[in-house]
């Protein structure tokens, strides 16, 4: 499962920063909406991979 980074904000205008495992970004936006957040923008986090 890829790795986000998100940023979301609340409805007081609280701004919440962090990184989060999911299949997609309507997961992340699901996930975020139930804890009273509503995502602002998410980027995958690229993997380092080994040789």
């Amino acid at each position: 499962m890829p790795q986000y980074t998100y940023i979301a904000k609340s409805s007081s205008g609280q701004t919440k920063k962090g990184k989060m495992p999911a299949k997609d970004l309507k997961d992340i936006a699901h996930i975020l909406r139930s804890q009273g957040y509503i995502l602002i923008s998410a980027d995958v986090k690229k993997e380092k991979r080994l040789k």
